[in-house]
């Protein structure tokens, strides 16, 4: 009969190992100790639910492809916070690129948005005279 071990009580140290090793119940055994503090940190710096809960999962699936990257050198919990934080940095920058610079209202018809000012994007021809 094979008992099976209780990952919540392991360390983090402990985890990550078993998760390079390709055990995905102790990569999910993070996941879950540390769900709730990465989306707390990505609400406070998105302002919403929905960016938050967003790049909560961008997070975890970076960490997935890094978690062997951790050297150690400072707690677990700490390199994820920043992992966390310049992961909001990414989407914020991200973000900008698209918000409305300069919204153009049709004289004719105010609801006639210039979609090309809105979105950010210039024209080919535009593109061509910034050469």
């Amino acid at each position: 009969m094979k008992v099976k071990l209780n990952l919540r009580r392991l360390s983090d140290e402990k985890l990550i190992v078993r998760s390079l090793h390709g055990e995905l119940e102790a990569f999910e055994a993070l996941v879950q100790r540390y769900k709730d503090e990465v989306y707390t940190s990505a609400y406070f710096m998105m302002g919403n639910a929905v960016d938050a809960h967003d790049a909560s999962q961008e997070v975890f699936i970076k960490l997935y492809g890094s978690l062997g990257k951790f050297g150690g050198r400072s707690s677990f919990s700490t390199w994820l916070y920043r992992m966390t934080v310049n992961t909001c940095i990414d989407a914020i920058r991200s973000r900008k690129r698209y918000q409305t610079r300069n919204v153009e209202i049709n004289s004719e018809n105010e609801n006639v948005i210039n979609m090309n000012s809105y979105m950010n994007i210039s024209s080919p021809e535009e593109e061509l005279l910034r050469i």
